[in-house]
């Protein structure tokens, strides 16, 4: 195993006071993450009174923690301070294995649970320190911090999203209120810029995993991965003053220039930096993250131009708001894109993506097409 430099860095720090907090996070973290969602459960009735929120919690916290275990047991991965003894900070290396990390899994499923409430910063800023204690104790990576966000948020995300389809009872009343009018809105958008916006919004698309395969060559995995984690602490952030209705200087004039009004601002992005976290962090190959990033620019972008121009063509017959030829655009453009990374295997692969692209699963195709070209080439 390789520990890159910024997890070396990181844990070659000797701070003293931030020696302490991690030790204490690496004993303390679920009991302190629990009881402070506890006091708030009692103290705040709009904590009790959202059941949406209460049951995807509950739910991803069980998923997630399963995911991380399990996954754990298919890596393998030794921890670093089995191989960097003099950067441990704890009384001895632990022995389970490292990827991913099961700390960062547990404290970020908070973080996404609490986005959009007045909890959120709270949450947000015990998850990052967390995190960072993972690493700086040296028994985590900053690749195994990753893999950890990325299960957290993408599980509560997808079931909380699962739960809103299926159980639309469980959605606060002000928000169910609220529903009608985002609908309205985006139609109204849909109306006034019409194919306009789409191509601004495909050309965005394309042109951030355009950037993401860039960074990846010139600056390599892990700060590449830092980057993005950044951008998603970030994102979560201007996303949550967004959901506040609290004024972003300029944020709020890009969101509405690229995205949609919905309920969740800015969840495309959101789920696309997730999406490419998910590659680099469970590929060990660099060209086949670089493949599922290409497939997810190119492929998904190229589908939504092309439905959209081909609006009147032919539809599938187990979902007629997709059409052939935007299924017909993600395999070609998606496969003629990844194949300088993997060769032959990208048109297998791309086409097996661009079927689950076309499936009705209510989950953001930024984040279900990265999971499935992921899940494609982590068996080949």
């Amino acid at each position: 195993m390789v520990v890159d430099g910024a997890t070396a860095a990181l844990a070659a720090l000797n701070l003293g006071w931030f020696t302490t907090v991690s030790q204490f996070l690496d004993s303390y973290t679920y009991i302190l993450f629990l009881a402070i969602a506890f006091l708030l459960y009692l103290a705040y009735p709009r904590v009790r009174a959202n059941r949406l929120k209460l049951v995807a919690f509950v739910i991803s916290l069980v998923i997630a923690g399963v995911l991380a275990i399990g996954l754990k047991e298919m890596y393998a991965q030794p921890r670093p301070c089995a191989e960097l003894l003099g950067d441990l900070k704890l009384a001895s290396c632990p022995t389970d294995y490292s990827f991913p990390s099961g700390h960062t899994t547990f404290a970020f499923v908070f973080a996404g649970a609490s986005l959009g409430t007045s909890f959120f910063p709270l949450f947000i800023l015990l998850s990052i320190l967390v995190a960072m204690s993972r690493i700086y104790l040296g028994i985590h990576t900053l690749n195994d911090v990753a893999g950890g966000m990325v299960i957290a948020l993408s599980v509560y995300f997808a079931v909380e999203t699962c739960l809103r389809n299926l159980f639309p009872q469980l959605i606060p009343r002000k928000e169910r209120e609220l529903l009608p009018k985002v609908q309205l809105a985006v139609e109204k958008v849909e109306w006034k810029s019409g194919f306009a916006f789409e191509v601004r919004r495909r050309v965005a698309h394309v042109t951030f995993g355009t950037i993401i395969i860039a960074l990846i060559y010139f600056l390599g995995r892990a700060k590449t991965e830092l980057l993005l984690m950044m951008a998603l602490f970030t994102g979560m952030t201007f996303m949550h003053l967004r959901m506040e209705r609290k004024r972003a200087l300029l944020i709020d004039e890009l969101f509405e220039l690229l995205e949609r009004p919905m309920v969740m601002p800015a969840k495309g992005a959101f789920m696309y930096v997730i999406g490419a976290l998910l590659a680099l962090a469970f590929l060990g190959d660099i060209d086949k993250v670089l493949a599922v990033i290409a497939i997810l620019a190119f492929g998904d972008g190229a589908a939504t131009l092309a439905g959209k121009l081909v609006s009147s063509g032919p539809r599938l017959p187990h979902n007629p708001e997709k059409t052939l030829a935007g299924a017909a655009a993600f395999f070609a453009f998606g496969s003629a894109a990844a194949y300088p990374f993997v060769g032959v295997v990208a048109f297998p692969v791309t086409l097996i993506c661009a079927m689950v692209e076309t499936l009705d699963l209510k989950i953001d195709d930024n984040l279900l097409v990265p999971l499935a070209a992921t899940i494609i080439f982590s068996f080949i």
